[in-house]
């Protein structure tokens, strides 16, 4: 979490670019991977292997793609048809596209350096808006996320099966009873025909998922509720195989950010290198070097503890 005085001051200086907290964390993430990649082909110890790796994940001439989730509800007609159950998400996605670079400033001195990189950040987050204002207005927006989330109605559903059966074939283990016939194929499978050469694709995968929500407190009203002191809220979500999710809100006034990856898929210490190259980018573009900046640790939740919770 941000510290008050340190929030009311990163909004500020938001606001003062014409940018939103948001614009910013995209273009912290994108500095903070970049640095990463650099930091590890540059390191002595990481071996060839290693470096070729890194190459292929983070070549510097694609760019970064990420994601971020909208509020679908304005894009609704005023009377929508009563829905098939009254528990159901009105969530879009749009994605933002930055440089998969930083410049070479070898030959210039640390002060120029820095107003450089300063000027880089506030245009790329100005970038982020552009960008974000022209897909919300585009007439295609709602029509393609209505589609997309028939996709994903249909695959949840298939994988619910799959899960519902899994859990099934435990529980009857247990009992001792028979496992439950296999299921018959849903098709007859054609054999597919032999792929016709293409040139080849781009690299369409996200790197971070990204949703920063405006202040709550307007939600929350800490006067309704007396005798319970809220310290801290902690979001959570599904990632895919290899995901990483930043979520953040401002609540009782601070920005509170909170940062979830898939374990199993990434090396140790890579996630960390990151999250502490994100929180020097705060301190180096948000908060300002002349400000004592520490930001204070929150919940922190990992793997073994999260499978044994049950909340």
């Amino acid at each position: 979490m941000v510290p008050a005085h340190l929030t009311r001051s990163i909004l500020a200086r938001c606001k003062a670019h014409g940018v939103t907290v948001s614009n910013t964390v995209f273009v912290l993430c994108s500095f903070a991977w970049i640095r990463l990649v650099s930091s590890r082909l540059a390191n002595p110890r990481t071996t060839e292997a290693e470096k070729r790796h890194w190459r292929q994940i983070s070549d510097e001439t694609l760019p970064i793609m990420m994601y971020t989730a909208v509020n679908l509800r304005p894009y609704m007609d005023a009377m929508p048809p009563p829905p098939e159950s009254y528990v159901f998400l009105t969530l879009g996605y749009l994605n933002v596209i930055l440089p998969g670079f930083l410049p070479r400033l070898a030959n210039q001195s640390m002060a120029d350096k820095k107003k450089v990189l300063h000027s880089i950040f506030w245009l790329r987050a100005k970038c982020v808006r552009e960008q974000s204002q022209k897909t919300l207005s585009g007439p295609f927006f709602a029509s393609r996320n209505r589609i997309m989330g028939q996709e994903r109605a249909i695959r949840a559903k298939a994988w619910a099966v799959l899960d519902d059966r899994a859990d099934e074939d435990e529980r009857r283990v247990k009992a001792g009873l028979a496992p439950l016939p296999l299921a018959p194929p849903s098709s007859v499978s054609k054999p597919s025909p032999p792929p016709t050469p293409s040139a080849p694709k781009h690299p369409s995968a996200a790197l971070i998922g990204v949703s920063i929500w405006p202040s709550i407190d307007s939600i929350y009203k800490a006067s309704n509720f007396p005798a319970i002191h809220l310290d801290q809220l902690v979001t959570q979500t599904r990632k895919n195989t290899g995901g990483m999710l930043i979520m953040g809100f401002t609540l009782r006034d601070k920005i509170s950010i909170t940062f979830g990856w898939d374990a199993n898929c990434f090396p140790e210490g890579v996630m960390e290198e990151f999250w502490e190259g994100f929180e020097k980018g705060m301190e180096e573009f948000l908060v300002g070097e002349e400000e004592k900046f520490v930001l204070e640790r929150g919940l922190e939740v990992g793997l073994q503890r999260r499978e044994s919770a049950r909340l």
